[in-house]
């Protein structure tokens, strides 16, 4: 039986998959973030994973998006992290956008005490969970509910596949976050960014 050129690229991408994700990774069992293993893997192809492995993870470089000061723009902040195996680069990118900056100069976007639930990308749009202190600790006006949203939107579409983000609350959709229509998917908005 002849392989064609096509079939040899298909069995090597698949022999690649099964030993980055460790073979029974792509059973469908969830990964932190509501990804499947074979999503993570997907996810964790893009051009900032560095494909070298450790017992730790993938190293990756994230961008991720910081509240200036007066809540007028959002700042680019590299961040050098690893992407546990099982994982996708949608829970790691929110978990470390969680942490706050490491620049002096930014403040976080993500009100304290709110806890990550699920991050799961379907068809370009990443549906992200968070519980209720991410409105209920969220004691800010108009200008820093654009910069929470804005944080969270130009983080994760800076990663592959991701074109735009849809919010959830403790599993449940809202008509609005505060004072901001919430019901409908956001795309990345390059004015919001500091140049």
């Amino acid at each position: 039986m002849k392989i064609n050129r096509q079939q040899r690229i298909c069995i090597a991408l698949t022999v690649f998959l099964m030993i980055l994700t460790g073979c029974g990774r792509m059973s469908g069992a969830a990964s932190p973030g509501g990804g499947t293993g074979a999503s993570s893997a997907r996810t964790g192809m893009g051009g900032t994973a560095n494909m070298e492995t450790s017992p730790a993870g993938i190293p990756v470089t994230l961008s991720l998006y910081f509240a200036t000061t007066g809540a007028e723009y959002v700042k680019e902040e590299k961040r050098e992290a690893l992407l546990p195996t099982g994982s996708s680069l949608e829970w790691l990118a929110l978990t470390e956008l969680m942490k706050g900056p490491k620049e002096g100069s930014l403040y976080p976007v993500i009100p304290e005490g709110t806890r990550l639930l699920s991050a799961v990308t379907l068809d370009g749009t990443c549906t992200v969970d968070f519980s209720r202190e991410f409105v209920s600790n969220a004691n800010v006006g108009t200008a820093g509910e654009s910069m929470i949203i804005s944080g969270i939107v130009n983080t994760l579409t800076s990663l592959p596949e991701i074109r735009q983000v849809k919010f959830l609350v403790e599993g449940q959709g809202r008509p609005a976050y505060i004072h901001m229509v919430f019901d409908q998917p956001f795309v990345r908005d390059e004015s919001s960014i500091a140049r």
